[in-house]
């Protein structure tokens, strides 16, 4: 099944790649087979994930390139503060970002009753904000790095009018085509023993622990040639599950470069208050034209495609 899918995507004009992610190119389909699961012969492929097993298992390289060498230094670099929440960044007179204002999690001197401890952290070099898509540009706003018109709503002082924070939020958004097949689920597939039966069955997702795509493609909606270089439009996960005893594919397909913006807007000078998020996706409609292209490509050339005619595949 899984060969024919390739071939039928190569038929589309999508290339089968080993890692997709590797060379000048994303163009192509490959990447990830299942490995887990099923003990049954019929499950095994013949390659595993490039990250060999999901949740739990061992960790990728760049944890162990960066991670574990320094917990192997003596007096190592890394230190982790638990339950701390950064409040604001620290500037000097030339605007420049030289630490940050901390709270610490749980109660000065172990009574709950006092608020949380606030530290000061300089530092000598630099400083890396990394809180996430929302936590970093909140942390510029209230710090005073924000557009002018913002700050002053909030009546936080300017530290440096900047008209793009909290602009230009994009998100890969997109949907799922569930298809069924004619091909009978191996005995103990997808089955985690947690039912009052001791073999729950699950659905087309599969387990939460195997919450993995099997193959991924990186693909245009409307112009596939193999080996084509510069930006694509989609990205599509296989996900196999089980339906009623016969194995199931769900067909993903994420926007790559969606064309939709938003914006987050900060509610209060306190970085605890969550941001509204004020994003329509889907409402640029080269997105929506650029999905539909993508999934009739699905059906017209992929679901249609004669390398999987014998797998009867269906979508719901």
């Amino acid at each position: 099944l899984f060969q024919g899918l390739i071939a039928a995507f190569e038929s589309a004009g999508v290339p089968f790649r080993l890692d997709p992610h590797g060379g000048p190119s994303m163009h192509g389909i490959g990447g990830i087979w299942r490995s887990m699961g099923c003990g049954d012969a019929r499950c095994q492929p013949s390659r595993v994930s490039r990250f060999r097993f999901a949740s739990g298992r061992p960790r990728s390289s760049p944890y162990k390139e960066l991670i574990e060498e320094l917990n192997r230094t003596a007096g190592h670099r890394l230190s982790i503060v638990p339950g701390a929440a950064v409040e604001r960044l620290l500037f000097d007179k030339d605007q420049r970002v030289v630490g940050v204002e901390v709270k610490d999690g749980g109660g000065g001197e172990g009574k709950p009753s006092e608020p949380p401890p606030r530290r000061l952290y300089r530092a000598r070099r630099e400083v890396i904000l990394s809180a996430g898509v929302f936590g970093s540009p909140q942390l510029l706003t209230v710090s005073g790095v924000a557009e002018a018109a913002e700050l002053q709503r909030l009546g936080i002082p300017i530290v440096s009018a900047s008209p793009h924070v909290s602009r230009h939020l994009q998100e890969h958004v997109g949907f799922s085509v569930v298809v069924r097949t004619s091909v009978p689920c191996p005995p103990g597939y997808h089955e985690d023993g947690t039912g009052p039966d001791g073999r729950t069955t699950t659905t087309h997702l599969g387990n939460v622990a195997e919450f993995i795509g099997q193959i991924y493609a990186f693909l245009n909606g409307t112009s596939n040639k193999a080996g084509a270089e510069g930006r694509l439009d989609g990205e599509m996960m296989v996900l196999e599950g089980c339906i009623e005893g016969f194995l199931s594919l769900t067909f993903t397909t994420i926007l790559l470069r969606a064309q939709t913006r938003g914006r987050l807007v900060v509610q209060s000078r306190s970085p605890a208050t969550a941001p509204f998020v004020d994003y329509h996706p889907l409402s640029d409609s080269v997105d929506i034209d650029t999905l539909a292209n993508l999934v009739r490509l699905l059906y017209t050339r992929i679901f249609s495609s004669p390398a999987l005619a014998a797998f009867e595949l269906a979508a719901d």
